[in-house]
Protein backbone atom coordinates (compact mmCIF):
# COMPACT_ATOMS: atom_id res chain seq x y z
CA UNK A 1 0.00 0.00 0.00
CA UNK A 2 1.48 3.47 -1.01
CA UNK A 3 1.65 6.03 1.30
CA UNK A 4 -0.68 9.00 0.18
CA UNK A 5 1.11 12.00 -1.46
CA UNK A 6 1.75 15.05 0.87
CA UNK A 7 0.09 18.89 -0.13
CA UNK A 8 3.50 19.87 -0.92
CA UNK A 9 3.96 17.13 -3.46
CA UNK A 10 1.10 17.58 -5.02
CA UNK A 11 1.09 21.26 -5.42
CA UNK A 12 4.51 20.79 -6.67
CA UNK A 13 3.47 18.90 -9.58
CA UNK A 14 0.41 21.10 -10.16
CA UNK A 15 2.95 24.09 -10.90
CA UNK A 16 5.03 21.91 -12.92
CA UNK A 17 2.38 21.41 -15.25
CA UNK A 18 1.11 25.00 -15.82
CA UNK A 19 4.69 25.70 -16.23
CA UNK A 20 5.12 22.80 -19.01
CA UNK A 21 1.82 24.21 -20.88
CA UNK A 22 2.94 27.81 -20.45
CA UNK A 23 6.03 26.37 -22.13
CA UNK A 24 4.22 24.90 -25.12
CA UNK A 25 1.94 27.59 -25.29
CA UNK A 26 5.23 30.02 -25.63
CA UNK A 27 6.58 27.40 -28.31
CA UNK A 28 3.13 27.52 -29.98
CA UNK A 29 2.31 31.07 -30.42
CA UNK A 30 6.23 31.93 -30.95
CA UNK A 31 6.00 29.28 -34.11
CA UNK A 32 2.78 30.70 -35.03
CA UNK A 33 4.60 33.98 -34.78
CA UNK A 34 7.27 32.80 -37.40
CA UNK A 35 4.85 31.56 -39.51
CA UNK A 36 2.78 34.85 -40.23
CA UNK A 37 5.88 36.62 -40.11
CA UNK A 38 7.65 34.43 -42.82
CA UNK A 39 3.50 34.45 -44.97
CA UNK A 40 3.82 37.96 -44.48
CA UNK A 41 7.03 38.58 -46.49
CA UNK A 42 6.73 36.25 -49.25
CA UNK A 43 2.89 37.64 -49.82
CA UNK A 44 2.75 40.30 -52.03
CA UNK A 45 2.79 43.76 -50.66
CA UNK A 46 -0.71 44.87 -52.08
CA UNK A 47 -2.53 41.68 -54.28
CA UNK A 48 -4.05 44.42 -56.76
CA UNK A 49 -0.57 45.54 -57.71
CA UNK A 50 0.74 48.67 -59.03
CA UNK A 51 4.48 49.41 -61.08
CA UNK A 52 6.58 51.45 -58.71
CA UNK A 53 9.98 53.11 -60.14
CA UNK A 54 12.15 53.60 -57.47
CA UNK A 55 15.39 55.98 -58.40
CA UNK A 56 18.38 54.75 -55.48
CA UNK A 57 21.28 57.94 -55.43
CA UNK A 58 24.71 57.67 -55.44
CA UNK A 59 26.04 56.97 -52.36
CA UNK A 60 22.78 55.68 -50.70
CA UNK A 61 23.27 53.21 -48.03
CA UNK A 62 20.82 50.16 -47.62
CA UNK A 63 19.01 51.70 -44.81
CA UNK A 64 17.89 55.33 -46.90
CA UNK A 65 17.08 52.72 -49.59
CA UNK A 66 14.67 51.47 -47.38
CA UNK A 67 13.02 54.47 -46.68
CA UNK A 68 12.78 55.11 -49.86
CA UNK A 69 10.72 52.04 -50.70
CA UNK A 70 9.07 52.71 -47.43
CA UNK A 71 7.84 56.07 -48.54
CA UNK A 72 7.20 54.77 -52.43
CA UNK A 73 4.89 52.33 -50.24
CA UNK A 74 6.90 48.88 -51.15
CA UNK A 75 7.93 48.35 -47.94
CA UNK A 76 5.14 48.40 -44.85
CA UNK A 77 7.21 47.61 -41.76
CA UNK A 78 11.34 49.16 -42.52
CA UNK A 79 11.85 46.90 -38.96
CA UNK A 80 10.17 43.84 -40.15
CA UNK A 81 11.53 44.69 -43.77
CA UNK A 82 15.24 44.92 -42.08
CA UNK A 83 15.02 42.03 -39.58
CA UNK A 84 13.86 39.59 -42.52
CA UNK A 85 16.92 41.17 -44.38
CA UNK A 86 19.30 40.34 -41.88
CA UNK A 87 17.98 36.69 -41.58
CA UNK A 88 18.36 35.73 -45.61
CA UNK A 89 21.89 37.80 -45.93
CA UNK A 90 20.57 40.60 -47.86
CA UNK A 91 21.40 43.68 -46.25
CA UNK A 92 24.05 45.04 -49.09
CA UNK A 93 25.33 48.39 -50.08
CA UNK A 94 22.57 48.97 -53.35
CA UNK A 95 23.78 49.62 -56.45
CA UNK A 96 22.85 53.48 -58.09
CA UNK A 97 20.66 53.41 -60.25
CA UNK A 98 16.27 52.73 -61.41
CA UNK A 99 15.05 49.90 -59.74
CA UNK A 100 11.80 48.42 -61.93
CA UNK A 101 9.38 47.53 -58.82
CA UNK A 102 5.50 46.52 -58.24
CA UNK A 103 3.48 46.65 -55.69
CA UNK A 104 2.54 42.65 -56.22
CA UNK A 105 6.08 41.87 -55.52
CA UNK A 106 6.17 40.37 -51.96
CA UNK A 107 9.07 41.73 -49.21
CA UNK A 108 11.55 38.95 -50.57
CA UNK A 109 11.37 39.47 -53.93
CA UNK A 110 11.99 43.21 -53.30
CA UNK A 111 15.11 42.77 -50.93
CA UNK A 112 16.27 40.54 -53.37
CA UNK A 113 15.49 43.02 -56.25
CA UNK A 114 17.39 45.44 -54.46
CA UNK A 115 20.35 43.62 -53.76
CA UNK A 116 20.37 42.76 -57.11
CA UNK A 117 20.66 46.31 -58.43
CA UNK A 118 19.25 48.34 -61.44
CA UNK A 119 17.43 46.08 -64.35
CA UNK A 120 16.54 43.13 -61.90
CA UNK A 121 12.79 43.14 -61.58
CA UNK A 122 13.68 39.37 -62.32
CA UNK A 123 16.65 38.91 -59.73
CA UNK A 124 17.38 35.64 -61.44
CA UNK A 125 17.31 36.64 -64.42
CA UNK A 126 19.90 38.59 -66.93
CA UNK A 127 20.45 42.18 -66.77
CA UNK A 128 18.29 44.27 -69.30
CA UNK A 129 19.34 47.17 -71.24
CA UNK A 130 17.54 48.47 -73.89
CA UNK A 131 17.93 50.90 -77.14
CA UNK A 132 15.01 52.51 -79.01
CA UNK A 133 15.32 53.75 -82.11
CA UNK A 134 16.12 57.52 -82.11
CA UNK A 135 17.73 57.00 -78.96
CA UNK A 136 21.52 59.15 -78.97
CA UNK A 137 24.17 58.49 -76.56
CA UNK A 138 23.31 61.19 -74.24
CA UNK A 139 20.04 58.97 -73.41
CA UNK A 140 21.84 55.66 -73.92
CA UNK A 141 24.45 56.98 -71.19
CA UNK A 142 21.33 57.92 -68.35
CA UNK A 143 20.07 54.35 -69.14
CA UNK A 144 23.28 52.82 -68.42
CA UNK A 145 23.91 54.27 -65.14
CA UNK A 146 20.13 53.52 -64.14
CA UNK A 147 21.18 49.85 -64.47
CA UNK A 148 24.00 50.82 -62.22
CA UNK A 149 26.81 49.70 -65.70
CA UNK A 150 30.56 50.14 -64.20
CA UNK A 151 32.37 51.95 -66.90
CA UNK A 152 32.87 55.61 -68.69
CA UNK A 153 30.86 55.85 -72.10
CA UNK A 154 32.53 58.95 -73.11
CA UNK A 155 36.17 57.64 -72.53
CA UNK A 156 35.58 54.52 -74.32
CA UNK A 157 34.07 56.66 -77.47
CA UNK A 158 36.80 58.38 -77.38
CA UNK A 159 39.15 55.49 -77.26
CA UNK A 160 40.08 55.04 -80.89
CA UNK A 161 41.70 51.08 -80.55
CA UNK A 162 38.33 50.48 -78.77
CA UNK A 163 36.32 51.78 -80.89
CA UNK A 164 37.74 50.00 -83.84
CA UNK A 165 37.99 47.00 -82.25
CA UNK A 166 34.19 47.37 -81.59
CA UNK A 167 33.32 48.37 -84.95
CA UNK A 168 35.75 46.67 -87.16
CA UNK A 169 36.77 49.79 -88.99
CA UNK A 170 37.24 53.58 -87.46
CA UNK A 171 34.52 55.87 -88.98
CA UNK A 172 35.94 59.07 -89.92
CA UNK A 173 36.31 61.73 -86.93
CA UNK A 174 34.99 64.60 -89.00
CA UNK A 175 35.37 68.29 -87.72
CA UNK A 176 32.75 69.20 -84.96
CA UNK A 177 31.54 65.27 -84.69
CA UNK A 178 31.13 64.63 -81.03
CA UNK A 179 31.07 60.76 -80.76
CA UNK A 180 32.75 58.03 -83.52
CA UNK A 181 30.03 55.21 -81.60
CA UNK A 182 27.33 57.96 -82.12
CA UNK A 183 24.49 55.63 -84.56
CA UNK A 184 26.66 52.57 -84.37
CA UNK A 185 24.43 50.95 -81.47
CA UNK A 186 21.34 48.86 -82.87
CA UNK A 187 18.24 49.71 -81.27
CA UNK A 188 17.14 46.20 -79.05
CA UNK A 189 17.00 45.10 -76.26
CA UNK A 190 19.90 43.17 -74.63
CA UNK A 191 20.00 41.04 -71.91
CA UNK A 192 23.31 40.87 -69.91
CA UNK A 193 25.16 39.06 -67.69
CA UNK A 194 24.38 41.22 -63.86
CA UNK A 195 27.48 39.32 -62.14
CA UNK A 196 29.71 42.03 -63.44
CA UNK A 197 27.65 44.54 -65.31
CA UNK A 198 30.16 47.21 -67.34
CA UNK A 199 29.33 49.51 -70.23
CA UNK A 200 31.51 47.83 -72.54
CA UNK A 201 29.96 44.53 -72.54
CA UNK A 202 26.62 46.54 -73.34
CA UNK A 203 28.57 48.36 -76.35
CA UNK A 204 29.78 45.06 -77.57
CA UNK A 205 26.24 43.86 -77.52
CA UNK A 206 25.05 46.71 -79.16
CA UNK A 207 27.84 47.38 -81.70
CA UNK A 208 27.68 43.60 -82.68
CA UNK A 209 23.92 43.74 -83.71
CA UNK A 210 24.46 46.94 -85.48
CA UNK A 211 27.37 45.29 -87.70
CA UNK A 212 25.01 42.35 -88.37
CA UNK A 213 22.38 44.46 -89.38
CA UNK A 214 24.36 46.86 -91.56
CA UNK A 215 25.89 44.16 -93.05
CA UNK A 216 22.54 42.48 -94.29
CA UNK A 217 20.87 45.94 -95.69
CA UNK A 218 23.84 47.29 -97.50
CA UNK A 219 24.16 43.66 -99.07
CA UNK A 220 20.36 43.54 -100.08
CA UNK A 221 21.10 47.38 -101.71
CA UNK A 222 24.09 47.29 -103.14
CA UNK A 223 23.56 48.74 -106.65
CA UNK A 224 21.77 51.53 -104.38
CA UNK A 225 24.94 52.08 -102.40
CA UNK A 226 27.20 52.00 -105.24
CA UNK A 227 24.98 54.67 -106.73
CA UNK A 228 24.96 57.28 -103.82
CA UNK A 229 28.52 56.71 -103.45
CA UNK A 230 29.02 57.94 -107.07
CA UNK A 231 26.40 60.75 -106.92
CA UNK A 232 26.95 62.40 -103.45
CA UNK A 233 30.77 60.96 -102.62
CA UNK A 234 29.01 58.69 -100.00
CA UNK A 235 30.83 57.03 -97.52
CA UNK A 236 28.60 54.20 -95.18
CA UNK A 237 29.14 56.76 -92.83
CA UNK A 238 27.39 59.09 -94.55
CA UNK A 239 24.32 56.32 -95.13
CA UNK A 240 24.47 56.37 -91.46
CA UNK A 241 24.38 59.65 -90.68
CA UNK A 242 21.00 60.36 -93.31
CA UNK A 243 19.60 57.29 -91.98
CA UNK A 244 19.93 58.85 -88.17
CA UNK A 245 18.05 61.84 -89.79
CA UNK A 246 15.36 60.03 -91.51
CA UNK A 247 14.70 58.04 -88.26
CA UNK A 248 14.46 61.49 -85.69
CA UNK A 249 11.95 62.80 -88.27
CA UNK A 250 9.85 59.83 -89.27
CA UNK A 251 6.92 58.28 -86.65
CA UNK A 252 5.62 56.16 -89.74
CA UNK A 253 7.23 53.25 -91.35
CA UNK A 254 6.15 54.02 -94.88
CA UNK A 255 6.92 57.76 -94.58
CA UNK A 256 10.49 56.69 -94.23
CA UNK A 257 11.57 56.94 -98.26
CA UNK A 258 9.89 59.44 -98.73
CA UNK A 259 12.09 61.67 -96.37
CA UNK A 260 15.01 60.40 -97.92
CA UNK A 261 13.84 61.30 -100.98
CA UNK A 262 13.63 64.58 -99.69
CA UNK A 263 16.98 64.96 -98.18
CA UNK A 264 18.45 63.57 -101.10
CA UNK A 265 16.93 66.20 -103.67
CA UNK A 266 18.18 69.14 -101.22
CA UNK A 267 21.62 67.59 -101.70
CA UNK A 268 21.18 67.85 -105.29
CA UNK A 269 20.31 71.31 -105.41
CA UNK A 270 22.86 72.40 -102.89
CA UNK A 271 20.41 73.63 -99.78
CA UNK A 272 20.65 72.65 -96.37
CA UNK A 273 18.74 69.98 -95.03
CA UNK A 274 16.85 72.36 -92.36
CA UNK A 275 16.09 69.05 -90.23
CA UNK A 276 15.07 70.39 -86.83
CA UNK A 277 16.64 67.59 -84.85
CA UNK A 278 20.24 68.60 -85.51
CA UNK A 279 19.41 71.59 -83.81
CA UNK A 280 19.39 70.10 -80.46
CA UNK A 281 21.91 67.80 -80.80
CA UNK A 282 24.58 68.83 -77.91
CA UNK A 283 24.99 67.72 -74.62
CA UNK A 284 23.18 70.83 -73.00
CA UNK A 285 20.29 70.89 -75.10
CA UNK A 286 19.29 67.13 -76.54
CA UNK A 287 16.17 67.21 -74.01
CA UNK A 288 15.04 70.69 -75.70
CA UNK A 289 12.11 70.51 -78.20
CA UNK A 290 13.42 72.15 -81.29
CA UNK A 291 12.81 76.47 -81.49
CA UNK A 292 13.63 79.37 -84.10
CA UNK A 293 16.32 80.22 -81.73
CA UNK A 294 18.34 77.29 -82.18
CA UNK A 295 18.27 77.69 -85.81
CA UNK A 296 20.73 81.45 -85.32
CA UNK A 297 23.20 78.87 -82.76
CA UNK A 298 26.49 78.80 -85.54
CA UNK A 299 28.48 77.62 -82.60
CA UNK A 300 26.69 74.14 -83.43
CA UNK A 301 28.34 72.42 -85.96
CA UNK A 302 25.46 69.87 -86.48
CA UNK A 303 22.87 72.70 -87.00
CA UNK A 304 21.48 71.99 -90.89
CA UNK A 305 19.53 75.13 -90.99
CA UNK A 306 22.94 77.21 -90.73
CA UNK A 307 25.64 74.82 -92.45
CA UNK A 308 25.00 73.10 -95.86
CA UNK A 309 25.18 69.30 -96.31
CA UNK A 310 25.26 66.26 -93.28
CA UNK A 311 25.78 67.28 -90.08
CA UNK A 312 29.53 65.86 -89.31
CA UNK A 313 28.23 62.77 -87.53
CA UNK A 314 25.05 60.74 -86.79
CA UNK A 315 22.11 62.20 -83.87
CA UNK A 316 20.98 58.67 -82.83
CA UNK A 317 20.86 55.35 -83.64
CA UNK A 318 18.38 54.45 -86.71
CA UNK A 319 16.36 51.28 -86.51
CA UNK A 320 16.60 48.52 -89.98
CA UNK A 321 13.93 50.56 -91.31
CA UNK A 322 15.70 54.07 -91.30
CA UNK A 323 18.68 52.12 -92.76
CA UNK A 324 16.96 50.63 -95.31
CA UNK A 325 15.24 54.26 -96.23
CA UNK A 326 18.16 55.71 -96.50
CA UNK A 327 19.46 53.02 -99.64
CA UNK A 328 16.04 53.33 -101.21
CA UNK A 329 14.88 56.86 -101.06
CA UNK A 330 11.41 57.17 -102.95
CA UNK A 331 10.65 58.44 -106.33
CA UNK A 332 9.82 62.02 -105.51
CA UNK A 333 10.65 65.48 -106.58
CA UNK A 334 9.62 66.94 -102.98
CA UNK A 335 11.88 69.53 -101.32
CA UNK A 336 9.59 69.86 -97.93
CA UNK A 337 7.49 68.30 -95.54
CA UNK A 338 5.51 69.47 -92.50
CA UNK A 339 3.63 67.81 -89.58
CA UNK A 340 0.53 67.51 -89.76
CA UNK A 341 0.30 67.42 -85.76
CA UNK A 342 -3.05 65.98 -85.87
CA UNK A 343 -1.88 62.97 -83.74
CA UNK A 344 -1.56 60.59 -87.10
CA UNK A 345 2.55 60.73 -87.00
CA UNK A 346 2.31 61.85 -90.70
CA UNK A 347 3.81 64.72 -92.77
CA UNK A 348 2.43 66.65 -95.84
CA UNK A 349 5.12 66.83 -98.81
CA UNK A 350 5.48 69.30 -101.51
CA UNK A 351 8.22 70.19 -104.26
CA UNK A 352 6.46 74.25 -104.12
CA UNK A 353 8.11 76.52 -101.74
CA UNK A 354 5.01 78.36 -101.75
CA UNK A 355 2.80 75.30 -101.27
CA UNK A 356 5.14 74.39 -98.10
CA UNK A 357 4.57 78.18 -96.53
CA UNK A 358 0.26 77.77 -96.87
CA UNK A 359 1.26 74.27 -95.31
CA UNK A 360 3.21 75.59 -92.07
CA UNK A 361 0.53 78.43 -91.91
CA UNK A 362 -2.27 75.47 -92.28
CA UNK A 363 -0.12 72.94 -89.97
CA UNK A 364 1.85 74.91 -87.80
CA UNK A 365 0.52 77.79 -87.33
CA UNK A 366 -3.49 76.91 -86.96
CA UNK A 367 -5.44 77.40 -83.50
Amino acid sequence: MTAASSPKTRGGRRIGRVLLGLLLLGVVLAGAAYGAFVWHMTSPVDAAGGAVALVVPKGATWDQAVVQLHAAGIVKSPWLFRLRARQRHRIVPPRAGRLELDKSFSPDRVMDVLAAGPGASDPDGPLKFKIIPGDNLFRIEERLDELGMSGDLWALDRDDAVVERLLGTLPERREGAFSRLEGYLAPETYHLSRSSPRVLTALESATSQFKKTWTAIKTKHSAARDRLAAEFGFTDHDVVILASLIEKESAVNDEGPLIAAVFYNRLRRGEALATDPTLVYRRDTWKDVPAPRHRKDRTNPYNTYANKGLPPGPICSPSARALEAALSPADSDALYFVARRDGSGRHVFTSSYDEHKKNIETFLKAP
